[in-house]
């Protein structure tokens, strides 16, 4: 299956002051698509993941802040995060396992240019914001994402 995240049904995913966990991403997806099976919703909530970590939008914490208030960057690869989580992610796991599975936080990259740009962290309607402020947003992140 394959997500293009920039459509109107996923892109408020990239809102960067809404979405925090795993959890919290799965959750936005069965609200998207309330008809999908566990095996969809883990299928899209990874693609998503991926998406995110390999254009350096969100970095994974090793830890969740809500134990732990240093944002501490996971050593572990893009690919080793995803298979992780694709391992340990099941039907049967426990709402508090899944919940403290795996955290993230937006790039600072990311988040500033938005702000620079008139972000606010309030409620917004995302799509009016991306359309007025940004445009293409895939194309406003390739240019402005930090060059390795």
């Amino acid at each position: 299956m394959k997500i293009n995240i920039f459509s109107g049904k996923y892109n408020s995913i990239l809102h960067p002051f809404h979405l925090e966990n795993l959890d919290q991403l799965s959750e936005f997806i069965k609200n998207k698509d309330s008809d999908l099976s566990f095996n969809e919703i883990k299928q899209i909530t990874l693609e998503i993941l991926k998406f995110l970590l390999e254009n350096n939008i969100v970095y994974v914490l090793e830890n969740s802040w809500m134990t732990n208030k240093d944002f501490k960057e996971t050593t572990l690869s893009n690919k080793e995060i995803v298979d992780k989580i694709n391992t340990n992610w099941f039907e049967e796991t426990s709402w508090e396992e899944f919940y403290f599975m795996l955290w993230f936080k937006f790039q600072d990259w990311y988040r500033d240019k938005l702000v620079d740009i008139g972000l606010v962290n309030k409620p917004i309607d995302w799509n009016e914001f991306v359309n007025k402020k940004i445009g293409d947003l895939e194309k406003w992140i390739e240019e402005n994402r930090p060059k390795e």
